[in-house]
């Protein structure tokens, strides 16, 4: 089974780093599906199946989070998703979870929901790396090699944003956060 886990887990790699390619961000919201659901079959297939779950909870998590941000919903709504998505997290973690290793992946989508909801700019990126960084001490714990250089690839893209933010910032340039203005409350 570790041959087949692997081969799917280079796959997985291969359509990460596709995503992180991506400038667009309806382009990169399915390429992040896609890569999930490899990486769900290569967790499943390397028997971690906390991490297998998560990867699963994370395409609706991530397509509700996203639209929410695209169309700036109100933080009432933001709640809601973000309740709703820590009840389908907490939920299959009570199923998987059986030692601190089976937590890092729960804790890490769950961070990644909250901030991908609540935050943006700077703090949203540097955020990004506490989350990321869970799931490589996930990667290196049950030996996905694979899965480790995504998550490092991935905190590499994190700091190059958030380096030409910061850039950004001190010239004084106005940071597109590629998300509409905010409403006017009534």
């Amino acid at each position: 089974m570790e041959p087949l886990a692997h081969g799917v887990g280079i796959i997985a790699l291969i359509v990460s780093l596709v995503a992180l390619s991506r400038s667009d961000n309806r382009g990169l919201l399915w390429w992040m599906a896609a890569a999930s659901l490899l990486w769900a079959m290569h967790l499943g297939a390397l028997g971690a199946f906390s991490g297998a779950l998560m990867a699963l909870i994370a395409i609706p998590r991530q397509i509700l989070t996203e639209q929410a941000r695209a169309l700036g919903a109100c933080r009432r709504t933001r709640l809601l998703i973000a309740a709703t998505c820590t009840l389908m997290i907490l939920g299959a973690a009570a199923y998987t979870v059986g030692s601190l290793v089976d937590a890092l992946p729960v804790a890490a989508l769950l961070l990644i929901t909250w901030i991908h909801l609540f935050t943006r700019g700077i703090p949203f990126r540097a955020s990004f790396v506490l989350g990321n960084l869970l799931y490589l001490g996930y990667a290196l714990a049950i030996g996905s090699l694979t899965l480790a250089l995504a998550t490092l690839f991935t905190l590499a893209a994190l700091a190059v944003g958030i380096q030409r933010m910061h850039r950004a910032q001190s010239r004084g340039e106005r940071i597109d956060y590629g998300e509409p203005a905010p409403r006017p409350r009534p």
